[in-house]
């Protein structure tokens, strides 16, 4: 539930409940915490990874999709997608989340990461809606979003919003970058 939605200089903050959050989407690369946002990414992966082999998933190369990410930041910056992190009240970084354009009408949502200490906060929620409104604000008519099956509160927070599961890739990334992981893997759409 959002409680605010102000506009300061180029970035947009909201405040939720019931665990305080602060979202702010940034519209230059320079003005990301850098240092931070790759920590962050980097507990995401490792999380994920152990989800996924843990599982009985193939053991993959995680800094392969945090350096192909990386150096395509700019996909994820306005006016071709949108890049979020979450603040808790002391100024930690404790969530996520990408958007970026793939064709004139779709886009991709990235890297939903909620700290598990910020877990059942509303947050998640909060980074996912904040993409979907970037995303009819940039004209897309299509979303589409991906994770691995190990892992359990995305794929339910995608349901509950709404997507549509999907039997194969489209035009999610991650199996172009590691085809291997396609088979743990779940997809998504939304049309806006």
């Amino acid at each position: 539930m959002l409680a605010t939605d102000t506009v300061a200089q180029e970035n947009r903050t909201f405040m939720t409940e019931p665990k305080p959050f602060t979202l702010r989407r940034f519209t230059r690369e320079a003005d990301v915490p850098m240092a931070e946002a790759k920590a962050l990414l980097l507990d995401h992966a490792r999380f994920m990874h152990g989800r996924m082999v843990g599982a009985g998933g193939p053991d993959f190369d995680i800094h392969a999709h945090l350096d192909a990410f990386w150096s395509n930041f700019g996909a994820v910056l306005p006016p071709n997608g949108s890049y979020y992190l979450a603040f808790d009240p002391s100024g930690k970084v404790v969530g996520t989340g990408a958007l970026k354009r793939l064709s004139p009408t779709t886009g991709e949502m990235k890297h939903l990461y909620v700290r598990p200490e910020m877990r059942r906060s509303g947050l998640g929620q909060a980074l996912v809606e904040a993409r979907i409104r970037d995303a009819r604000e940039m004209g897309l008519t299509e979303l589409v979003a991906d994770t691995f099956s190990a892992n359990h509160e995305q794929p339910a927070l995608y349901d509950k919003m709404g997507f549509e599961r999907l039997d194969r890739p489209g035009q999610a990334s991650t199996s172009a970058i590691a085809p291997e992981l396609t088979p743990f893997m779940l997809f998504f759409r939304m049309t806006l």
